[in-house]
């Protein structure tokens, strides 16, 4: 945006309105000065304007927040504002963008709190509504925000769990912890992330990095072809009929995304140029291969690369243990890849029948977890899945990493890792298969490979945990190549992480997202209360939206909610005015809430669309197979609802809810 600026000889002031994180006006100021920019200033004028009463919540604002560097820009976007009738705040652009988080984070801790209100009032058989009432006459607590429902729409990984990423032209393989401890406030770091809709792995910025001190269970995800990796119980996974599903609700039906494929934007062109510094005399049979003593870089061919890479590649570490691939590779063509993994293969890896033949397998054992998790990735950058074996060898105090190609197609396009002398050998052996079958440890789809879900191991944990959040695929490529989804909200996202990155734990804030969590699970459970097992049933959900009159479906518990119910068996199918349902995969749409409630078992509310409050429920509970409902947000009258033939539930109201 900067670098677009027109050249004017007057003053320009840039006014912020969007929500960033606090430091966000410190760093455009910086990069303005660097430029030479001087006649552009900055504000911080943040909006608190809600979907669908935007016009509304402007003109009559509760009230008007200018943070300036500079008095005189401040006034003139004050002068902006004439005529509105609103209370104005002045102050330094840091607290204005605060201002703005902690508004957000206020009104989130309201609606869990009230939640949490609703829960106990099921327990005790109190209604939340009249609780909510009550309270809300009282002008220290007010009105606002104090109505149940689902949820407004948390969760980590273990440190040792990694990601690719990119700072400026530099892409390196590290694990969360470096990456969280490596990382400044407000740094521009990029991460490899995956796309179901799109070509699948790009890189995108990391919007939000923090870590949070965890005591409890941590579960080990384990797949097919040996990827794992330690996660929350709360943390979600894509899975291959699209939706996500939380780490402790995987079963062995379930498939995980593997990353397939390096995003070319990151390729280099031309041959790999090597430094000065390693002076390295490569002896290629009959020729010899040097750098020159007063040239900085020299082209070579794919040969020297690969010798290359062989004898100089791996100096990354004191031990075997500390092998890694060198992080000039990851920004390479698939050539050099290729070239590295042959040098790395002939030194280290071998070939072998199985069992006699005629299938053959290409394996490398290394002791470094690091090494293998990136020739795994580079295999898949390659489109190969490797699977990977971890164990100890006799008398071994650290285990080995064994990574293998299998499967003659695989092994096929892989001969460049088989000694040439070799390689005759190899392709004799595959040429006698009788029959080529497809592997069963994974399933190639258009933009990755599928791993299948082998178990869930819960093991206890104390220490930190690690959080991501990267809009707007909302998935990041973690160890192995496994795709994993994004861990918290984004309207929680940067609150939280000005603390954990200040150094302060916000239980306050971990807590209403945990609360929020919680409260659409409790949905999953009144329909299975009701209904028994989900499998097999078809559940209408009203409303995509995150709330009325708007199209916005960013966090919308409707998604939250399909994927749960999808993972259970059920049939979903939904309704919105305006909303659509895209990247909700293995969901019906209808433009209806007639057909969308025809031949159900159950309805969910979800969104509080007015039109729901017109509709002849008494006729709609004839078309259906079961007459139940779950009211997600208190906006029917109990009592008419069971009149017209439901099974009613709500949120926090005991004597709504039950069979009837």
């Amino acid at each position: 945006m900067i670098d677009e600026l027109p050249q004017v000889d007057h003053r320009v002031v840039v006014a912020m309105k969007s929500t960033v994180p606090v430091g966000t006006g410190e760093k455009v100021r910086h990069r303005l000065d660097a430029r030479g920019l001087l006649h552009v200033g900055y504000v911080s004028n943040p909006e608190f304007t809600a979907e669908g009463t935007a016009i509304r919540d402007f003109m009559a604002p509760d009230r008007i927040v200018i943070g300036a560097f500079d008095e005189a820009d401040g006034d003139a976007v004050e002068a902006l504002h004439a005529g509105i009738d609103a209370p104005l705040v002045r102050a330094d652009v840091a607290s204005a963008e605060m201002i703005k988080l902690a508004a957000n984070a206020a009104l989130m801790t309201r609606i869990s709190f009230i939640n949490e209100i609703a829960n106990v009032c099921e327990a005790t058989g109190a209604d939340v509504v009249k609780v909510a009432e009550g309270i809300g006459h009282d002008r220290r607590i007010g009105k606002s925000f104090l109505r149940a429902g689902v949820g407004f729409g948390g969760s980590c990984l273990a440190g040792e769990e990694t990601a690719l990423v990119r700072r400026g032209s530099t892409t390196s393989l590290v694990t969360l912890e470096a990456l969280y401890e490596g990382t400044e406030p407000l740094a521009d770091v990029e991460i490899l992330t995956w796309r179901g809709d799109g070509d699948g792995t790009e890189f995108r910025p990391i919007e939000v990095l923090t870590r949070r001190h965890f005591n409890g269970d941590l579960l080990r995800v384990r797949t097919k072809m040996g990827r794992r990796v330690r996660c929350t119980p709360d943390h979600p996974f894509v899975v291959r009929d699209g939706s996500r599903v939380l780490a402790q609700d995987l079963t062995t039906a379930d498939w995980i995304p593997l990353a397939q494929g390096a995003p070319y934007d990151v390729v280099r062109a031309g041959a790999l140029r090597l430094p000065e510094a390693a002076r390295l005399d490569l002896e290629l049979g009959d020729a010899t291969v040097g750098t020159a003593k007063n040239d900085t870089h020299v082209p070579v061919t794919i040969e020297a690369t690969r010798a290359f890479w062989r004898v100089a590649g791996l100096a990354q570490g004191p031990t075997c243990c500390d092998q890694r691939v060198p992080d000039a590779l990851w920004n390479e063509p698939p050539e050099h890849k290729l070239a590295f993994l042959s040098g790395l293969w002939q030194g280290d890896g071998s070939w072998s029948l199985v069992r006699g033949g005629p299938s053959v397998v290409l394996e490398l054992g290394t002791a470094s977890r690091e090494l293998a998790d990136g020739v795994q990735r580079l295999l898949g950058d390659l489109g190969v899945v490797a699977s990977v074996e971890v164990g100890r060898v006799s008398k071994s105090t650290v285990d080995t990493f064994w990574v293998r190609i299998s499967g003659a197609g695989q092994v096929e396009a892989m001969l460049e890792l088989v000694e040439e002398s070799d390689r005759p050998a190899v392709v004799d052996s595959i040429g006698r298969q009788a029959k080529r079958i497809a592997p069963t440890g994974f399933r190639r789809g258009d933009n990755a490979a599928w791993v299948r879900v082998v178990d869930v191991e819960r093991e206890p944990f104390s220490g930190f945990v690690y959080s991501l959040e990267v809009p707007p695929t909302h998935t990041f490529v973690t160890t192995g190549g496994l795709v994993t989804s994004n861990c918290f909200p984004k309207d929680s996202l940067a609150l939280k992480q000005l603390a954990a990155n200040s150094g302060y734990h916000f239980q306050v804030l971990n807590a209403v997202i945990e609360v929020n969590e919680l409260q659409k699970r409790r949905v999953i459970g009144k329909l299975t209360q009701l209904l028994g097992s989900l499998r097999g049933t078809r559940i209408a959900l009203l409303g995509l939206a995150f709330k009325p009159n708007t199209d916005d479906t960013r966090e919308a518990p409707a998604f939250v909610l399909a994927g749960r119910l999808l993972a259970e068996g059920a049939d979903v199918v939904t309704w919105d005015p305006v909303a659509h349902a895209d990247g909700l995969h293995g969901v019906e749409q209808v433009g209806s809430v007639e057909d969308a409630v025809r031949g159900a078992d159950a309805v969910v509310l979800v969104t509080e669309w007015p039109e729901l409050a017109d509709v002849d429920w008494a006729a709609l509970a004839a078309t259906m197979r079961r007459c139940v409902f779950v009211d997600g947000r208190n906006m029917l009258d109990p009592e008419a609802m069971r009149a017209a033939g439901f099974t009613y539930d709500a949120i926090g109201r005991a004597a709504a809810n039950g069979p009837r």
